[in-house]
């Protein structure tokens, strides 16, 4: 199978060489062998002179696809040479048919139509000279000749520049495939890795502050030991809970995708009280105010809320040491602000600056998902804010017939949970 596969391959590579070469030689014997047959009515026998002259008009077509005008020139000035000679061959202006041809299917209208009229002239002067044709017929015979020879090519033409056209569109359009899919593939993993850092960030660091608490006061106060300790296996296992959920979407099968949240579809501002008891029980006291009419967010926002509040708290514990905290959530008319002030002594490394560490790196990209700004600073006297302002307009809750798309399939939704 694989030799025939083979034979076949090769001999539409030679094809094209056969034809080209093979074609002229034949056109240039037929019309040899019709002229020494002398069928025609012509009055001057074919010689040795005349035998070169149809050669001269037929064989250069070898060449009509390296120099297709210059091929046309000379098999043209073949063709009238041979009946200004005297003789006459109806045969013998097949070449010059297909150099023409060849011009109009590799030359832009503008050259090849005066080959076209080039070619008319020739066969009027040939038919005129030789007088073996009324000057009626050749009129209406020769630009027909001409028209449909160049009609060919010309389609050709069109033919060729519309299939390259293609071939470069669908190339191109190859190219945005494969472009889309690797934004996509970077996407998903950025939205992950975001999810990994909140869920791990937040979740060890109350682990470490609670085993810190247990082991000072282990021996001294066996109440408030095994107060930490029993936080510190809560935290554990919400963090089990939340890796589980993370590594089951990573085996979700792409071909057949399931429901299958990247976070708690709950995670928004209602659960805010529980994360603020978390971090106050952990030993950093915070307060939380809301002003202004409380609306219900769509799921994307309110899963932005409830992580830059976390990742903000994260923070305080890892490096404000003892400080207290206040969150504001601000309803407004056109926007929601979400204000996370401490008093402490210390800020994370870089919160001041735009390349932060990755918390405040993921948060603006959290804030920035949702048309929102984010700025976080240290104050001037102490301590450190974060701020967060999401426009209403994309913070609005999502009409209630639209359902969820499942996860894990490489596509975003910015409405679904962990976007």
């Amino acid at each position: 199978m694989g030799t025939v596969v083979g034979l076949a391959q090769r001999w539409s590579v030679a094809l094209p060489h056969i034809r080209d070469i093979g074609g002229p030689f034949v056109i240039t014997g037929a019309a040899l062998l019709a002229a020494h047959s002398n069928y025609a009515s012509g009055v001057k026998q074919l010689d040795l002179f005349g035998a070169a002259l149809i050669v001269l008009s037929n064989l250069p077509v070898i060449f009509r696809n390296r120099a297709p005008i210059p091929v046309f020139v000379v098999c043209c000035t073949g063709m009238a040479a041979f009946a200004a000679a005297g003789y006459w061959e109806a045969l013998n202006g097949a070449g010059v048919l297909l150099a023409l041809y060849t011009v109009a299917a590799r030359c832009p209208p503008s050259r090849s139509v005066p080959a076209a009229v080039t070619h008319t002239l020739a066969q009027i002067f040939a038919a005129q000279v030789t007088g073996e044709m009324a000057l009626w017929m050749i009129l209406v015979l020769a630009p027909q000749f001409s028209l449909t020879a160049w009609m060919l090519g010309n389609v050709r033409r069109l033919l060729v520049a519309r299939n390259e056209r293609l071939a470069e569109l669908t190339e191109q359009l190859d190219r945005d495939r494969i472009a889309r899919a690797r934004r996509a593939v970077v996407e998903e993993r950025v939205r992950l890795a975001r999810e990994l850092h909140d869920v791990v960030a937040h979740h060890m660091s109350a682990i470490s502050i609670q085993a810190g608490l247990a082991r000072y006061v282990f021996h001294t106060d066996p109440t408030t030991a095994y107060s930490a300790v029993q936080a510190i296996s809560d935290a554990s296992g919400k963090a089990l809970e939340d890796m589980r959920r993370l590594l089951t979407l990573l085996r979700v099968d792409p071909d057949r995708p399931q429901a299958v949240p990247l976070v708690e579809p709950d995670l928004g501002v209602d659960r805010l009280d529980e994360l603020v008891d978390n971090v106050t029980a952990a030993g950093v006291p915070v307060t939380k105010n809301v002003t202004g009419t409380v609306r219900r967010l769509a799921p994307g926002p309110e899963l932005c809320i409830y992580r830059i509040v976390q990742e903000s708290l994260t923070n305080v514990l890892k490096h404000a040491g003892s400080a207290h905290v206040r969150v504001t959530i601000a309803y407004r008319v056109d926007d929601v602000v979400v204000e996370v002030v401490d008093n402490g002594s210390g800020a994370a490394p870089g919160a001041g600056s735009a390349a932060g560490g990755q918390g405040l790196i993921g948060m603006r990209e959290r804030a920035k998902l949702y048309g929102g700004t984010l700025t976080a600073g240290a104050l001037p006297q102490k301590g450190f804010r974060v701020m967060l302002t999401l426009p209403m307009s994309t913070a609005d809750e999502p009409p209630a017939d639209r359902q969820p798309r499942p996860v894990g399939d490489g596509r975003l939704d910015d409405q679904r949970p962990g976007s």
